[in-house]
């Protein structure tokens, strides 16, 4: 016969979230053995049963955030004790195995109550391993075949002891088929709660696709903006280019002709600067040419008047007028010669 336990989940505490939100899965085999849900009716549950010798999982998760895990423990059955509360300490990473309950408990932590610690009576093993959809057939047959057993070989039976059985053996039954109901109505429960949560996820993510076609249509109309504001800025760049070249042949073409005039000007200066340096000889020529005629000027005048003055007796002595009139032209005649013989070097120069 194998043995049991009939544990009860009791409260949690050290999490931060809220107990009606929470549930709490008994896990052994990598099977779900039973499931507590809501933790804040937790005390009010049938107790879970489950096998005395076996690895158990505790394992709590957040209903609403679907179902994400939160905490863990696993530990050996056999280090429970036979009867009371009992503490189990919550992990919150993979590495959860216990082998023996710590004298201080951490923060996050399990309260569970431990019904029975006993073994299993012949009809509750067999309504143990059987399937749900058949344990009422299992059972029926078994008080079948069972109460002919309970004759004597002399017919004769103690109809007390019979009736005792018989009540005990349809209790059994009534017990097997409310627990039937029961597990029938939790996984009616579970497949609608399931469901629930399935059309709630369902929606969620239609309301997030709707976002993300309404995001994408923005996308899409900034992306057909950038590439119209792209274009744009390239056909403006195009213009800009050709302004640019324009604008650098223009001034090619403007250095070019500076160039060239200031060539042009470079020559004129040249030639200025030699038709200077030219004027400047020439002018110091006029100028010593100018001093050798005023020199020659005052010769004459020096020589004019000493002709005078050899003159004057003679005229004086002569008396006529004719002869001092002569004189005179003649030296008027000398001095206009040389006057334009100045001129004609002043203008061949």
């Amino acid at each position: 016969m194998l043995d049991f336990i009939d544990l009860q989940v009791i409260r949690i505490e050290g999490i931060e979230y809220d107990p009606a939100d929470l549930s709490v899965s008994l896990i052994t085999d990598s099977k779900c053995i039973g499931k507590v849900y809501p933790l804040s009716q937790a005390n009010e549950m049938n107790p879970i049963r489950i096998p005395s010798l076996c690895y158990l999982q505790f394992v709590t998760k957040i209903v609403s955030h679907q179902e994400q895990i939160i905490s863990s423990v696993t530990l050996q059955t056999q280090i429970l004790p036979k009867e009371g509360y009992q503490w189990v300490p919550l992990f919150q990473c993979s590495n959860d195995l216990i082998y023996s309950f710590p004298k201080e408990i951490g923060p996050i932590k399990l309260l569970i109550y431990i019904k029975s610690k006993r073994p299993l009576s012949p009809v509750q093993e067999i309504t143990e391993n059987s399937e749900q959809g058949s344990e009422i057939n299992s059972s029926m047959t078994f008080r079948e075949e069972t109460m002919p057993e309970l004759k004597f070989s002399n017919g004769s039976i103690d109809e007390k002891e019979r009736e005792e059985k018989q009540a005990y053996y349809s209790l059994r039954i009534i017990e097997l088929e409310q627990t039937i109901q029961r597990d029938r109505f939790n996984f009616n429960e579970e497949l609608i709660r399931s469901g629930q949560e399935y059309k709630k996820a369902i929606d969620q993510i239609s309301i997030e696709l709707e976002i993300y076609k309404a995001k994408s249509k923005n996308f899409q109309k900034l992306i057909d903006e950038f590439k119209e504001e792209n274009e744009e800025l390239r056909a403006k760049l195009e213009q800009e280019k050709e302004k640019t070249n324009a604008a650098e042949e223009n001034l090619q073409k403007n250095i070019l002709k500076s160039k060239m005039s200031e060539n042009s000007l470079l020559k004129i200066l040249e030639k200025k600067d030699a038709d200077l340096f030219d004027l400047r000889d020439q002018i110091k020529v006029l100028k010593n040419e100018n001093q050798e005629l005023q020199d020659r000027n005052k010769i004459i005048q020096n020589q004019k008047c000493s002709v005078q003055t050899k003159l004057s007796p003679s005229l004086k002595n002569s008396g006529t007028k004719s002869n001092k009139e002569n004189t005179q032209k003649k030296i008027a005649l000398m001095s206009q010669k040389n006057q334009s013989k100045l001129k004609m070097t002043l203008i061949k120069h």
